[in-house]
This record gives structure tokens, sequence and C-alpha cells, in this order.
């Protein structure tokens, strides 16, 4: 008797149950990177989530993934996609995890109509600056990147807090131990990057005074109107999650959209921000209910600044994977330099607004 799923090689899974990601797999030689060609698939991302599957595990989103790639590969050829196959194939967790936000933003886009080209400008040295491009209605082709609005400030804080004391439990030749959380107030990724040097210097020398033994019950580090308590403990990881109000978490996030505006204009090319939330991802700091007041905040600030994401950042789409059936919205900032003016994202608001929602920023 054939062996049953249970047993299968999580290779020959692969292949048999997402072809189209088993093709980054079988190809993965054109990858370039020594490492990402060798290294066994049972020690990347991909592969943990294939094994889990196996042992019965269920709501990855490999099959949505796989729907995705089914799309776009109805269009576009594997070395189109090359870029996104090296991300989802990657040994580290931070591609993987950008692959999954580019191909399900490209996915959703093809779905809708609205994407153009993968990868932008074309002919670009090295990874184009944009992930795709899209087609206003009055001709002219112009980018769009993709952002996660899944990632948790949460989920950086608990990364720095564990490296650190990875390190420190190294030197002693410690047995492992963990961190411990809790927090009052928002906790957003910018306010933990703004904060991460002083947590690091913090956290590290709150280890060392404790020496070879634990630090003491509680670090207190207060910094941006957030309060975080901190202490290391056993096996197993505690997490007491705060609850923050909408208002603040807007406000905390409309930096971070700031941020990638400001950055993204630095390639002189008018362009689109995309927020992806991933499926069974749906607590991120760029959720369902902050995003767009979070949006509208960045965009009055650049708009107020007239910094120099204010005339190329046309505006910003949301893809929300989480919910069923998913959705797509767009905010127009009709502040932005439009290549036809406020007609091109008036054109571009009806053609959106007969399956999607629409939001005009002035």
């Amino acid at each position: 008797m054939a062996a049953g799923p249970r047993r299968a090689d999580i290779r020959t899974y692969l292949r048999a149950q997402y072809p189209r990601l088993g093709d980054g797999w079988t190809n993965r030689a054109q990858f370039v990177t020594p490492r990402w060609i060798t290294t066994p698939l049972s020690e990347r991302p991909l592969g943990a989530i294939l094994r889990a599957e196996l042992q019965g595990g269920a709501g990855w989103g490999l099959a949505e993934l796989e729907a995705s790639l089914v799309r776009l590969r109805g269009r576009f050829a594997f070395a189109d996609l090359l870029e996104q196959y090296r991300y989802l194939l990657s040994p580290e967790q931070d591609h993987f995890d950008a692959g999954n936000v580019e191909v399900f933003g490209l996915g959703a886009l093809e779905h809708a109509g609205l994407l153009w080209r993968v990868g932008f400008p074309p002919g670009a040295p090295g990874n184009p600056p944009f992930d795709c491009s899209v087609i206003l209605p009055s001709g002219p082709e112009v980018g769009l990147d993709f952002k996660t609005a899944s990632a948790s400030g949460y989920a950086n804080l608990q990364t720095i807090l564990r490296d650190i004391t990875a390190q420190w439990r190294a030197g002693l030749n410690r047995p492992r131990c963990d961190v411990q959380i809790a927090y009052a107030g928002t906790l957003t990724q910018e306010a933990v990057r703004l904060a991460e040097p002083a947590l690091r210097a913090a956290w590290s020398v709150e280890l060392q005074a404790g020496g070879a033994a634990l630090p003491t019950p509680w670090f207190q580090q207060v910094f941006d109107d957030l309060e975080i308590n901190m202490r290391a403990v056993g096996r197993g990881l505690n997490v007491n999650r705060g609850v923050g109000g909408v208002r603040p978490a807007a406000l905390q996030a409309s930096r971070t959209i700031s941020r990638h505006a400001t950055h993204k204009a630095g390639n002189g090319i008018p362009f689109f921000l995309a927020y992806v939330a991933r499926f069974g991802h749906p607590h991120g700091d760029l959720r369902a209910g902050v995003l767009h007041p979070a949006a509208i905040i960045a965009h009055r600030r650049a708009s107020a600044t007239q910094n120099a994401a204010d005339p190329l950042w046309l505006g910003l789409f949301s893809i929300d994977l989480t919910r069923h059936p998913s959705t797509i919205s767009l905010l127009a900032r009709y502040a932005a330099g439009w290549p036809a003016g406020r007609a091109d994202a008036d054109a571009l608001l009806r053609t959106f607004e007969r399956l999607h929602t629409r939001y005009r920023a002035r």
C-alpha cells in the first residue's frame, strides 16, 4: 500500500499539493545566492510549514498563496516573478514573509485588473525600486510598492529582547530562557523602532547587572508615552497583551506610513503604497480600523509640510486578505502631482468604485 499523506516527503508534498509554489524549489539554481540554493527545504520557513501541514496542521495560507501564484503565472513567466520566488524559498523568515506579502498583493491587483508590470521601472539595475506598476487612466505608468499590514511592534520588541537575552545566556553558558512582556498603551513598530537603541542598551545593562543570576523581577523602560515591563523567565513565553485605542494606534502607525512614503519618494517616480493584511494575521499595527485613519494623518502631514513625498505619493491601496471575501480599497491623494491633474484621480476612483471602496484625501 502506498504511504499516506502524513508520511510523504515534504518535497514530494510540495510538488503535488502546490505545483506553482514548487516551481521555486525546482528552479532554485536561478537564485544566485549559494545559501539560497543549497539549504535543505526542511531548514527553510516554507519547509517548516509543509512539515506542519503533513502533521495535521491547517490554516497556514499556502493554498491561498498557491492560488495567487496560479493567477499570476497565467500572465507572467517564472523569470518575471523570480524575486518573489527567491523570497518564498529563502532560508530567512523575514524574506519569506516579504515574499508572501508581494505575491498576495500582486495576485489581488491582478484579480482586480489593476496590475500592469512586475518590477518597475523596467531595466533598473539590481532590484527595481518598486514591486510593480499600474496604469493611470490618462496613460502613464506609475510605481507601486507593497508593505505588510500584518507586522507587529510587539513581535519586533520580542525579537530584540530575545536576541539580547540569547547573547547574554550564551556568554554565561546558561540554559535557555525567554522574556515576558507586559505593556500599557499602544505598542507599534514605529515606537519600537524609535526606542530600539535605548531598549538595547538598558536591557543589556540590566542583564549584565544580574551577573550569573536572572535580573531583578521587573525592569521598566518608559519612552514616548509607552511603558514596557520585561523580565527573564524560564521555558515558555507568557505574554500579557495590552489593548491600545485606535486614536494613538493610528497616530503611531501614520509615522510608519510617512517614513515609507518619504523613502519611496527618493526614487523621483510617482507611486502608490499598498498595504497587505495577510491570511491569518488580523492583528498587525496597520490592521483594519487603523490603516485608513493612519493614512489620512500621513497624507495631511505630507501636505502640510510639503515634504519630498507630497507631490509623488499618489495614494494608498489597502488589501485585506484576513476577511472573507477579501477586500481592496483605495485612498487617492488629490494633493499629489497627478500626471493629468485631479482628472486622473477622479477617473481612477470612478473605475475603482464599481467593485471596491474608495477614499478621497484632499
